[in-house]
């Protein structure tokens, strides 16, 4: 994290409200570009990725007083972020194609796990990008979603086997 970012999170956690607006779009942009990646791996879509990240970047900015320390800054914005795509991807009601035609084997296949991952409950999905798409421990997973770490095995566990199942029927 860059000086600056430090600077305006550690005046924001005190209550400092006129921080330099290059401080603000640091910390801002910084957050952006890695939240956009993982707001996209948990609801899919590029623009509900692009709400879900200003969604989150809106919340955080108003519950920052709730930060604890300029230490816990990207984990508090991720456990932020993670919950607005989750309520992103809760909000879509896309209708997902049975069947697209395509000729490259391996665009076909790309394209039927992503078919497979819509059809799963949000919840599940979210579990696993997390856990898969972007690599996270369950212990990271359960700071993030705020449920002990068993729950959070139990539950990647049934988003496994659902989407385990999904694609069986698909093929």
């Amino acid at each position: 994290m860059s000086e600056r970012a430090v600077e305006w999170i550690t005046a924001s956690c005190a209550g400092d409200e006129r921080q330099p607006t290059d401080l603000v779009l640091a910390s801002i942009d910084r957050w952006r570009v890695w939240g956009y990646r993982l707001a996209l791996k948990i609801t899919g879509c590029p623009d509900a990725a692009a709400d879900a990240v200003q969604e989150a970047l809106i919340r955080a900015h108003r519950s920052r007083r709730s930060l604890r320390s300029v230490e816990a800054a990207d984990g508090w914005f991720k456990k932020t972020l993670v919950r607005a795509a989750l309520d992103q991807r809760a909000r879509e009601s896309r209708v997902v194609p049975e069947e697209t035609a395509v000729s490259d084997p391996d665009l076909g296949a790309s394209l039927q796990v992503r078919l497979t991952l819509r059809k799963l409950k949000p919840e599940q999905r979210a579990l696993l990008a997390l856990a898969l798409g972007a690599g996270y421990s369950y212990a990271e997973i359960a700071y993030l979603l705020d449920v002990p770490e068993g729950t959070v095995a139990s539950r990647l566990h049934a988003a496994k086997s659902a989407f385990r199942k999904k694609w069986e029927e698909a093929q």
